[in-house]
């Protein structure tokens, strides 16, 4: 036994060790690629990066070299106006045009004084000059002092085209190295993204180009506003990288300045989950070539294992359950004659040791019903003992009151007053109680007795006319109710005469549980206080409803016989529940825990009230509720302490 089970234990340790080099193998594979792809991709992002601020500075120093013409142009007039700067542009238009370089907003170049007025444009004399605004064009500033040398602007709208450009400027001097004004332009921003897309081999690559303050000029098609919005959150750090490959969590970036012009930077991009996409294309083949070999291994070792090693530790671990008592296990039938023969042995010795253990639990469970029947009788003789010797003492006691009256009044030879017969009367009339409650409790002894052995008889009738069986039992208790100083209401709720039939039950049972119920009530109510018996007819959707409640309950009773659940479900489904019995008084209450105990058979409450014959013997409760559940109904208690008990039967 214990070779089989290291047996099955080294071939599971070899299968983990196939598994476990298969994924180290995978494992060096992937690390190796994505090392591989890392350094593909950081190096094709440089290449575009370069690719694209190549581009940009190729077109600016273009911008620049035309531009350098018009100002030597101008450079040598005496006097620059509107009319020799006009001259001087328009000169100059056809050779740009003739380039097919098209940057440049309809307007090409600008003319502006060294006082911030804007004259001439390539297209023509301006008719009314604009003011260029120093804090919105930089070069302004700037051209004056570096002169002869290309300023680039913030992007912004055009002042003449009113197209998006990103404003460049160019101060001119004299031979005298007098600042004579500015030749000012505006590169087309959606040209030059048009010209740079053109140019850009891969669509998994973005670009971003940016100001000086790193504010955002344009970028590719294929970055959306959302995109935009969350790289413009992460530029001030990864300007810090300028000319090195960035890595974020979503994202990977190489960022670069234009050479000759770093006012103009490009940000270069590829999303992660293209990378990751491309990552798998290559890493894929691979793995899946690794992954099969090892599926195909695993298939060999399973087949071993089912067909050679499951057998043998299975009749060993079969054989190892039996002899621990263990006698329902299977024993598999085996295609191999040894295996089978083995197989048979083991079951010759299981059929042995469940007839061991069948006598032995059948003796077991004999024993265990001898002593709980024996337990049962002890305590229920117990408390009957107990009982009868309370109501006996009642009754002894009183009796031997008025003996003692009596005999002093013969020896004295008077006769009894009027108070000592008004007292004389009353223990009469205590005797008479108790007595009553020694003929309740002796019948329900004789009803738990049979609920107990399951000989409870109930005596369906076809149709009872409950209101019949409540006013019969009414009519029981209603000197009692006076005698107590209680007052039975009632209120019988109906449409017409046939609300009040009930099918499928015993009217003796009906008024069994009514009696006990009132006289309860007339017990615990406090004086001078109503009794509420109140009859109501259910509803279509509250009878719904209800009746999945009263199957719940009937399904779960322990004492019902199945034949009679079936008979219950049976009427329940056709006719149940119709009406609804509630009998309420104003006495002490219970609170919840003390409802429960009264459900319970012999649970006693204890009552703080003077009088004595105010008891319970803790047997009427759970005989109601079972008479209730045995004619499928359902009873409900709801009690509040200080306030009184409500009662509701369901039928």
């Amino acid at each position: 036994m214990k070779r089989k089970t290291n047996l099955l234990r080294y071939f599971e340790l070899f299968v983990y060790s196939v598994v476990a080099g298969s994924l180290i193998i995978l494992y060096i594979n992937l690390s190796l690629t994505k090392k591989t792809f890392d350094i593909k991709n950081e190096h094709n992002l440089k290449h575009h990066a370069i690719r694209i601020t190549d581009n940009i500075d190729n077109s600016l120093v273009f911008v620049e070299r035309f531009t350098n013409l018009i100002a030597e142009k101008l450079s040598h007039q005496k006097l620059i106006n509107a009319e020799s700067a006009t001259s001087a542009l328009k000169d100059l238009a056809p050779r740009i045009e003739d380039t097919k370089y098209d940057l440049f907003t309809w307007t090409f170049f600008d003319f502006i004084t060294p006082q911030g007025e804007m004259l001439a444009t390539t297209k023509g004399k301006i008719k009314n000059s604009i003011v260029v605004d120093e804090e919105k064009r930089s070069y302004m500033r700037y051209t004056k002092i570096t002169p002869w040398k290309l300023i680039i602007s913030k992007s912004d709208i055009g002042l003449v085209s009113g197209e998006h450009v990103i404003p460049v400027g160019f101060g001119i001097t004299n031979k005298k190295k007098e600042f004579i004004g500015i030749i000012s332009m505006g590169i087309h921003v959606n040209k030059l993204k048009i010209l740079l897309e053109k140019n850009n081999t891969d669509p998994t690559i973005n670009f971003i180009l940016l100001n000086k303050d790193n504010s955002i000029i344009s970028a590719s098609e294929n970055v959306d506003n959302k995109s935009l919005a969350k790289l413009e959150k992460k530029i001030p750090q990864l300007i810090k990288f300028n000319g090195q490959y960035v890595k974020t969590d979503s994202d990977m970036f190489y960022y670069l300045q234009v050479p000759h012009y770093p006012d103009i930077a490009v940000l270069v991009s590829l999303d992660k989950k293209i990378a990751r996409g491309q990552f798998l294309t290559e890493i894929l083949p691979d793995a899946l070539n690794t992954l099969y070999l090892t599926g195909f291994f695993l298939i060999l070792l399973y087949f071993f294992k089912t067909k050679l090693l499951n057998p043998v530790v299975s009749l060993s671990e079969i054989a190892t359950e039996i002899s621990e008592g263990n006698t329902a296990i299977q024993i598999p039938e085996s295609k191999i004659s040894e295996m089978n023969s083995l197989s048979n042995s083991i079951k010759m010795v299981r059929n042995f040791i469940e007839e061991q253990q069948k006598e032995t639990l059948h003796l077991a469970r004999e024993k265990f019903i001898a002593e709980k029947e024996n337990e049962n009788k002890t305590e229920f003789l117990s408390s009957t003992v107990h009982e009868l010797k309370n109501i006996i003492v009642g009754i002894v006691g009183l009796a031997e009151i008025m003996k003692s009256s009596l005999n002093h009044k013969i020896k004295s030879k008077e006769n009894f007053s009027e108070e000592e017969m008004q007292e004389n009367k009353s223990f009469i009339e205590d005797i008479i109680k108790l007595g009553e409650e020694l003929s309740s409790f002796i019948h329900d002894i004789i009803d738990v007795n049979q609920v107990k052995t399951g000989t409870f008889n109930i005596e369906e009738e076809q149709l009872v006319d409950i209101k019949i069986v409540t006013l019969a039992a009414i009519k029981l208790l209603k000197i009692r109710a006076i005698k107590n100083k209680k007052h039975i209401v009632t209120h019988f709720l109906k449409s017409n005469e046939h609300d009040f039939l009930v099918r499928n039950l015993d009217s003796r049972r009906v008024k069994q549980i009514l009696v006990n119920l009132i006289s309860n009530s007339i017990k615990y109510a406090r004086d001078n206080s109503e009794i509420e018996i109140r009859l109501e007819v259910l509803d279509e959707d509250v009878s719904e409803i209800m009746r999945d409640s009263i199957i719940d309950n009937l399904q779960q009773n322990q004492e019902i016989s199945k034949a009679r659940k079936r008979h219950l479900l049976k009427i329940i489904e056709e006719y149940r529940p119709k009406i609804i019995i509630t009998i309420k008084d104003r006495g002490d209450g219970m609170d919840e825990d003390e409802v429960k105990i009264a459900m319970q058979r012999y649970g006693k409450i204890v009552k703080n009230q003077d009088n004595i014959f105010i008891d319970s013997s803790g047997l009427g409760l759970p005989i109601v509720k079972h008479l209730v559940e045995l004619q499928g109904g359902m009873i409900k208690i709801n009690s509040q302490k200080g306030v009184g008990t409500e009662v509701k039967i369901i039928f």
